[in-house]
């Protein structure tokens, strides 16, 4: 179990999915399902887009609770914004402080 201080409340989106020339995808335009996660959002490393410079990417990283319903799909929503959940969260088995690490990215500009 993660320290008290990592139990502030995220809520996570997840997105309906639809059918798309036969493949399944989220569509981000429908109504989500909302859940509530409990962790701590810390900021992260972008980048930006140093060819066409039109923005950049602002990534954080959520430390959360073990078993956390969450996938590499869905969007959770920070006080600074919404983000996507960029790749599968990462499952920490290490018996005492089990947790998740969830990688999170939105593009700005």
């Amino acid at each position: 179990m993660l320290p008290s201080f990592m139990a502030k409340p995220i809520t996570r989106r997840r997105y309906p999915m639809v059918s798309d020339h036969g493949s399944e995808t989220r569509d981000y335009t429908g109504t989500p399902a909302t859940a509530t996660i409990y962790g701590d959002a810390q900021p992260g490393t972008g980048t930006e887009d140093v060819i066409n410079r039109n923005g950049y990417e602002v990534v954080k990283t959520v430390w959360a609770q073990p078993g956390s319903d969450v996938q590499d799909d869905d969007v959770l929503v920070l006080p600074d914004g919404e983000f996507r959940v960029n790749g599968a969260p990462e499952v920490w088995g290490s018996g005492v402080l089990d947790h998740m690490v969830i990688r999170l990215s939105r593009w700005a500009g």
